[in-house]
Parts: structure tokens; sequence; C-alpha cells
């Protein structure tokens, strides 16, 4: 017996540690790709749309963000159940679990499609956004759009997941790469023929969004036709391990939802549209240190599942110490980007969009809190255990809007009241995340 096999590494976890950075690498150049299309073309749209319709637009967009969410966590619990049959083998398996899971994903598409029609339709809601929440700006159209295009791409997104379950968790960042560079080639089209209408925006970012997934499902198509879906492959005794982890895992989501999609509209709501524009510009700065975290953890999730299948344990602790080392580098660099934020933003979308010292501070430890947390959730997550993370989810979503309120309005805190409130709200998870996987791991 060789020296890592006795340390309780096998062949197989060395290998999957080698495909984890292999496809943390892919990702994070495909990555800083993205980002970069993504720092170029926001100055474009501040140019097209001004301050206070950009900030209307990023608003629209996290709706956009919270329908994507709606999908009951089935993308993630198919996820699972595609990663255990390839644990344990068998083509078939596979391919039923990816096929029942897009079924699923599918009709809930529909489902949601129809019931935020219906709401748009019979319900004052875009009348009432405009007059209250977006000082006037006609935001009825863009919501027919992003309701559409929503929907549309809830269900081609589900290739992502599909891809992530084979550890090509890259596919993440290759999407992103492919939606920021086309976005940012249409922005220049529309630069180039004085397009400014904000409906003209959305339908370019669908455009974007629909040919990433597109990309995806065909490269899928040419790589592994043995797994593509067909409908005898549909398995409907694989409901209840989906929909079981995909119901509880919609709960977290859903707090993830409030703590931080709803940042810029009780922001729009609290301080103006404008002030959106001034947060955004520092959650982009700091989300290179998420982007970062999140492509390896992406990568890793996948990992976790089938190590915790094959009974590899020894694998995961030595993975969760070094994610936890890891996690040294990035404290470090949020303590260097809060200190260069207000120079960052200042060249880059100007002067008037520059925070306070409290506002990148404030995100810097909202920041290396969530990718703390991250490291457990991930695990927790891959082996389907998701009670700690249910209880703090619903803690955290029940405080996050009321101790936002108390920092931004009550105690006059302005912009870096909503980030508190946010940080606030992912403490408890912090603390009870590692306690839980230091039991689970304690039991085998």
């Amino acid at each position: 017996m060789n020296m890592r096999q006795s340390a309780g590494i096998t062949p197989t976890a060395s290998s999957r540690t080698r495909a984890i950075l292999r496809q943390s690498g892919i990702g994070i150049v495909s990555k800083l790709g993205a980002v970069a299309a993504t720092l170029v073309a926001t100055p474009l749209m501040l140019h097209l749309l001004g301050s206070q319709r950009l900030g209307t637009w990023l608003v629209l967009l996290s709706v956009f963000q919270w329908i994507t969410m709606f999908d009951l966590g089935i993308s993630a619990g198919a996820r699972n159940e595609i990663a255990r049959a390839i644990a344990v083998g068998g083509e078939w398996r596979v391919r039923r679990a990816i096929t029942t899971g897009w079924l699923y994903v599918t009709l809930i598409s529909l489902a949601l499609f129809l019931g935020a029609a219906l709401a748009l339709t019979l319900t004052p809601l875009p009348n009432w956004l405009g007059e209250h929440a977006f000082n006037g700006v006609d935001v009825t159209t863009t919501l027919w759009l992003l309701l559409g295009g929503a929907c549309a791409t809830f269900a081609l997104s589900y290739i992502q997941s599909v891809y992530a379950a084979m550890e090509k968790a890259s596919a993440f960042s290759l999407y992103s790469l492919l939606v920021n560079t086309c976005f940012l080639l249409l922005l220049v089209i529309a630069l180039v023929w004085s397009i400014d209408q904000m409906e003209w925006i959305a339908v370019m970012y669908i455009f974007a969004m629909i040919f990433g997934n597109a990309w995806l499902i065909v490269r899928f198509r040419q790589n592994f036709p043995q797994y593509m879906p067909c409908r005898r492959a549909v398995d409907n005794s694989l409901r209840g391990a989906i929909l079981g982890f995909g119901t509880r895992l919609f709960i977290i989501q859903l707090a993830a939802l409030v703590i931080f999609t709803t940042s810029r509209v009780l922001t729009s709501a609290w301080l103006g549209p404008e002030s959106v524009v001034v947060y955004d510009a520092g959650f982009k700065v700091f989300s290179i240190v998420t982007m970062v975290h999140t492509l390896i953890m992406s990568t890793i999730w996948s990992s976790f599942t089938q190590a915790y299948e094959r009974k590899e344990f020894e694998w995961i602790r030595q993975t969760l110490k070094r994610l936890a080392l890891l996690t040294l580098p990035l404290i470090a660099a949020c303590v260097v980007l809060a200190a260069l934020s207000p120079d960052i933003i200042r060249k880059w979308l100007g002067v008037e969009q520059v925070g306070s010292t409290a506002l990148y501070s404030l995100l810097a430890t909202m920041t290396i809190l969530s990718c703390w947390s991250n490291i457990f959730a991930y695990l927790l997550n891959g082996i389907g255990n998701t009670r700690v993370q249910m209880i703090s989810a619903i803690v955290a979503g029940a405080i996050n809007i009321p101790a936002a309120y108390l920092f931004t309005v009550a105690l006059g805190m302005g912009l870096p009241g909503i980030v508190l409130g946010s940080v606030v709200s992912l403490i408890p998870f912090s603390i009870l995340g590692p306690l839980a996987v230091r039991k689970t791991l304690g039991e085998h």
C-alpha cells in the first residue's frame, strides 16, 4: 500500500483533487474575463441610461434573479442525484436523473410564468412600482420582457447544474463569460445606434443569457450524447429524492434572496434609485473575491457528494482544512479592496458613485462572512444535510429587513446600514455551520 492510500486518500480521491484544481483554474480565467466584460459594460450602461434609470434597471435585475431562484431547489436536488448516480456507476441511472430533473424544472418554469403573468395582469403592480419605487420611471414593458426571459433562462440554466454534477463546474464561469461578452457587444451596438431605451437593454440581456445556455447545451450534446434527456428516461421514483432535498434547499435560497437581492430594492425604496448604483459599484468590486471562492466551492459541491457516497471521509477532512486556510488570503484581499475601492470606483464610474469608508468596510466584512459560511454550506448541501442551514436561513431571513431598516432609516446610517443588516443576518450560520459539519464528520 502506498503512502497516499495509507493516509486514507485513495487514488480516486487524488484524481478528484486534480480535477477540482483544473476546473477551478479554467473557471477563474473564464470568470475574470466575465468580470472584465462587466466592468466595461457598466459605464456604457450608465452613459446610455443615466444614474436613475440604471438604478431602476439594477433593481429589476434583482427581480430577475428572484425568479431564477424559484425552482423549489429542483436543480440542486437533481444535481445531487446525478452526482450519486455517477458515484455508484450506471449510465442509464445518470440519464434518468438528468431527464427527470429537467422535466420538473421545465414544468415549474411554465407554472411560474403563468402565475407571474396573472399577477402583472390582474394587479396594479407595474404602475405602483413606477410611481413609488422608481420615481416615475415606467417599467411595465421591461417587467414583461424580464418575466418571459427569466422563465426561459430558468429552464435552460438547468444544464449548468448537470455540468456541475459531473464535476465540471467551470461551466458556470464559461456561461458568465459568454453572457457578459455577448451583452457587452450588444451594448456597443446600442451605443453606436443611440439605443437608450431600457426595454431594448432587457432584450439584449435576455438574448445574451439564452445564447450562453444554448451554447452549453450544444456542447453537452456533442460530448455526452449518452446522457441527453429522452422521454423514456423520466423516472418518477426519483421525485422524492429530488423534490425532498430541493424543497429544503429552497427555504435556504429564500433567505439568501432576502439577504442579498432585496438590498437593491430596499436601497431604491429608502434612499432612491441613484443610491443603488453606488451600492452596486461597491458590490461588484468585492464580487471579485466572492467570484474566486464561489468558483472553487461550486466545483467541490458534487465532489463532496461523490466522496461521501464512497466513504472517502479523510479526503473531505483534508479538503475542508485547505478551504479554511484559503480564507486567510481572502481576508487580506478584502482588506486591500476596502482601502482601494474609492479610487477604483472614482476612476471607473466617476466621483458621484463613490461611497463612504464605512460602506466598503462593511462590504468587506459581508464578503468574508459569506465565503466562510459557504465552505460549510456547500459540504452540507452536497451530502443532503440541510437542517442547520434551514434554521439559520429562517432566522436570517426574518431579521434582515428589520435590521436593515433599523440601521438605515431609524439610526440614519444610510447606505452602510443596508449592508450592516446583511452582515447581522449572516452571523448565525457562520457559527452554526462549522459546528454542524464537525458533528457530521465526527459520526464517521
